[in-house]
């Protein structure tokens, strides 16, 4: 299920910004309002690996291959020429820390909480008793015979 969601999530990651109106070039060209000339911006997405009439099936099959062995390629917004595996390897150490700080946050509070209910709660409690009626599957119609008046699909809680 994993490599199913995983291709799912790169295909549509590839499609998606294809199927969107323009392309990079007009994108880059607009954000510099006119001070970069769209010759020196498509000569620079070529430089980045950007390939505006090649054929969609080269370029899925090189995507995914370069997805899958870590050839993320070059920010064309954020720091533009900088690697972006560089930048995911400089932001994942917040990033576990802060995924380890909050399971424990969440994890050990919730743990005590637990135990003391438990420790509390008597026996036989009628919490209990209904969160297990509610578990039991219900017998079958033709297992409860003719006469009873009870619907099917319920469960008697005393």
């Amino acid at each position: 299920m994993f490599l199913f969601t995983l291709w799912a999530a790169l295909t549509l990651n590839f499609f998606i910004p294809r199927f969107m109106p323009g392309n990079p070039l007009q994108y880059l060209v607009a954000k510099s309002r006119g001070k970069i000339s769209p010759q020196a911006m498509a000569d620079m997405l070529a430089s980045f690996g950007y390939k505006q009439n090649a054929n969609w099936a080269d370029q899925y099959f090189s995507y995914i291959g370069d997805m899958l062995t870590g050839n993320w390629g070059v920010s064309l917004t954020v720091s533009p020429g900088a690697s972006i595996r560089s930048m995911i390897f400089a932001a994942l150490p917040w990033t576990l820390g802060l995924i380890g700080l909050t399971t424990i946050l969440a994890f050990f509070p919730m743990l005590f909480i637990s135990i003391a209910y438990a420790a509390t709660a008597p026996d036989g409690s009628p919490e209990f008793e209904q969160l297990l009626a509610t578990r039991e599957q219900p017998a079958r119609r033709a297992d409860r015979g003719a006469g009873h008046a009870q619907p099917a699909g319920r469960v008697a809680v005393r």
